[in-house]
C-alpha cells in the first residue's frame, strides 16, 4: 500500500511513497496537466516559429554585382560592399550599388515570412551590371592602381596588396557582360595586359595572371577561350618583344615549381643567349664611334642641338646586362634642347597662361596637377621680371627652373608647340612638333655628349646655369647632372620588356646637383605631380616619324 508523505518515518519508506494530484476546480489532473503540456509546447513553438518574425519582419537581402566591390545602400545608409546578404526590414525599400560614379537603383517591397523566419527566412537576390565609365579610363586606372602597389614593396604579414589587376579586369568585363565581341574593349584588354605585366612585382604575379587568363571576359569562368587568349599574349609578346622574358624570369621564381618547368624547357636561356649575343654586337658600336658632328639652330629663343640617327645599348655601358641593356636603333634624327629650360623661358610661358603661376598654387594642387612645393622658390613678383629679361641675360633669370611638375612641363610643351611656327619646326624636322623626351632619346643624347668633356655638376651646394659650365660634345649642358629632368615615359618595373603607356610615376633622367653621382644613364622615377628643388626638364624636337626601334635581331 503507497504511504502518504506524512508518514514517511526514514528512508525505508521512502519507495513507498505516493503523489496525488487533486482536482483543481473539479477537473480531473487526467485532464489539466495534458492540457498545461500542451500550452507549455504552444508557447515554445510560438517563441521560436512566430516570435522572430513579428519582432523583425523583413528578408534577407544577397546583393551581387558585375564587377564586385560596390558600395551597397539601402535607403541611402551603407550597408556593406557587393557580394553581400543582409537582412532588410520590410516595406518599400530603396537598394541602391554605387561604383566609381556609376550607381544603380532598385525599388523593391521587401515581404516578411511570419511563421519560420528564424530558420528558413524569406530570402530576395539582386544582381546590378555596372558599366563603370569607358573601358580605357577603366584600364589606365587599375594600371595607375597596380604600378603604385608595385612600387610600395614587398607584401608581409601586415601589408598585404590588394587584387587591384583582377578588380580592374571584372570592370572592364562588365562593359560586355553577355560575352558578346566589343572591338574597343578588346584592343584596351591587350593594352591593359601588356601594361599589367610590366608593371608587375613578383608578389602581383598571381593576380596578373588571374587577370591575363580571364580577359576574355568570360566572368570568372574558365573557358578554353580563356586560354586561348593567355597563350596568344604569351607568344605575341615574345615574339614583338625580346626583353619579355625577363619579364617572365622575374615574375617566375626559378626556386618555384613552374619556374623549374620553365627553366626545363630551355626557353629562358635561349632568349637570354639571342639577347647577349645582340647587346655583344652592339656594344662594340658607342666604343669605335667618332666624336659626333655639331649642329645646332635657334628657335625663337630655344637653342637645340641635333642628334644623328643611329644605333645604341640603353643602359651602356652594362652594369648588369640581365636587367638594362636593350640595343636600340634610332631611325631619324632629333634635336634636344642645348640647356635645361630657364626660368626667363618658363616665366615666358606663365605670364602667357597665368593659370601655371606660382599666385596659383593652391588651385593648381586641389587639381592634382601640382603638390604644395611648385616653383616655391620663386618670389613674388621676380617673375614678371624674369619674363622680360633677355635670353642672354645673366644672373636668375638664366639659372635653370625648377620644383616644376611633370604636368607643368607638358603645359609648357604644349604652349612651344603653339608658338613657334610650325613652318620653323618643319624646317629642322619634317612634320617636326617639341616633345619631352622619352627615356630612350635622353639617354642616347647625354650618352654622345659625354665623349666630350662637359661639366657634370654632382655633390655640389646648387644647380648652375649654362654660362657657368663647358658644353659637351653636342654643344649641350648638363645632360648629366645639375637637375635630374623629366622624360615623357612612364617608370615600369620591366619597361625594356614590353610597352608601357600609363602608370603611376614617371621616369626621370640624369641625377641632379646634390646627388653623389651623375652619368647619362642614370634613371629613376617621380609622381607627376611632384616638384623638388632638385628636378627640370628641357625639351626635345622629334619629326612625325620617329621611331626608336629594337635593334637587336
Amino acid at each position: 500500500m503507497a504511504t502518504p508523505w506524512k508518514n514517511v518515518q526514514s528512508e525505508d519508506d521512502i519507495p513507498e511513497l505516493s503523489v496525488r494530484l487533486k482536482p483543481i476546480f473539479g477537473v480531473a489532473p487526467t485532464v489539466y496537466v495534458p492540457v498545461l503540456w500542451a500550452f507549455v509546447l504552444f508557447g515554445v513553438l510560438f517563441l521560436v516559429l512566430v516570435v522572430p518574425g513579428l519582432r523583425h519582419p523583413g528578408s534577407e537581402v544577397t546583393v551581387t554585382s558585375s564587377p564586385a566591390g560596390a558600395g551597397v545602400f539601402v535607403d541611402g545608409t551603407r550597408v556593406g560592399s557587393t557580394p553581400t546578404t543582409v537582412f532588410v526590414a520590410a516595406g518599400n525599400r530603396r537598394i541602391e550599388t554605387v561604383l566609381g560614379e556609376d550607381r544603380q537603383v532598385s525599388e523593391q517591397t521587401v515581404r516578411r515570412r511570419l511563421i519560420g523566419s528564424l530558420f528558413a527566412p524569406r530570402r530576395l537576390a539582386l544582381h546590378h551590371v555596372h558599366r563603370t565609365g569607358d573601358a580605357a579610363s577603366i584600364a589606365a586606372s587599375g594600371v595607375r592602381d597596380e604600378a603604385a602597389w608595385a612600387l610600395n614593396g614587398e607584401p608581409s604579414a601586415q601589408f598585404q596588396q590588394p587584387p587591384v589587376a583582377h578588380t580592374t579586369a571584372r570592370r572592364l568585363w562588365a562593359l560586355a557582360p553577355d560575352g558578346t565581341a566589343d572591338s574597343d574593349v578588346d584592343g584596351v584588354m591587350a593594352e591593359f595586359r601588356n601594361n599589367l605585366v610590366a608593371h608587375a612585382s613578383p608578389a602581383q604575379a598571381r593576380d596578373v595572371a588571374a587577370a591575363v587568363l580571364r580577359s576574355a571576359r568570360q566572368g570568372s569562368v574558365i573557358l578554353p577561350a580563356n586560354l586561348e587568349v593567355l597563350v596568344q599574349f604569351f607568344v605575341r609578346s615574345d615574339n614583338e618583344y625580346p626583353a619579355f622574358f625577363r619579364a617572365v624570369r622575374d615574375l617566375v621564381p626559378s626556386e618555384s615549381p613552374g619556374g623549374r618547368s620553365l627553366a626545363a624547357t630551355g626557353w629562358l636561356s635561349e632568349r637570354q643567349d639571342a639577347l647577349s649575343t645582340a647587346l655583344l654586337a652592339g656594344s662594340l658600336v658607342p666604343d669605335e664611334r667618332g666624336m659626333p658632328d655639331r649642329r645646332s639652330a635657334m628657335l625663337g629663343d630655344t637653342r637645340l642641338v641635333q642628334l644623328p640617327a643611329g644605333r645604341y645599348t640603353i643602359g651602356y655601358p652594362l652594369r648588369d646586362e640581365g636587367d638594362t641593356g636593350l640595343p636600340v636603333e634610332f631611325t631619324t634624327a632629333y634635336w634636344i634642347q642645348d640647356r635645361e629650360v630657364s626660368r626667363a623661358q618658363f616665366a615666358r610661358f606663365v605670364r602667357a597662361n597665368p593659370q601655371w603661376a606660382p599666385e596659383r598654387r593652391e588651385e593648381l594642387v586641389a587639381s592634382g596637377l601640382a603638390d604644395a612645393d611648385y616653383l616655391r622658390d620663386w618670389s613674388d613678383g621676380d617673375w614678371v621680371a624674369w619674363a622680360a629679361a633677355s635670353p642672354a641675360a645673366p644672373g636668375a633669370a638664366a639659372e635653370p627652373v625648377r620644383s616644376v611638375s611633370w604636368y607643368a612641363a607638358s603645359a609648357y610643351v604644349d604652349w612651344l608647340n603653339a608658338t613657334t611656327g610650325a613652318a620653323d619646326r618643319n624646317r629642322l624636322a619634317p612634320g617636326g612638333r617639341f616633345v619631352l623626351p622619352s627615356a630612350a632619346h635622353w639617354e642616347y643624347a647625354a650618352f654622345l655628349d659625354s665623349l666630350g668633356a662637359p661639366t657634370i655638376v654632382a655633390s655640389a651646394p646648387e644647380p648652375q646655369s649654362a654660362a657657368a659650365a663647358a658644353p659637351g660634345a653636342l654643344g649641350a649642358y648638363h645632360l648629366a647632372g645639375n637637375l635630374w629632368e623629366w622624360t615623357s615615359d612612364w617608370y615600369a618595373r620591366h619597361g625594356n620588356g614590353l610597352p608601357v603607356t600609363t602608370g603611376d610615376q614617371r621616369v626621370v633622367a640624369g641625377g641632379s646637383y646634390a646627388t653623389g653621382e651623375a652619368r647619362h644613364n642614370l634613371m629613376g622615377a617621380q609622381p607627376p605631380d611632384w616638384d623638388t628643388p632638385f628636378l627640370g626638364f628641357r625639351v626635345a624636337l622629334i619629326s612625325e616619324n620617329d621611331e626608336v626601334r629594337y635593334d637587336g635581331r
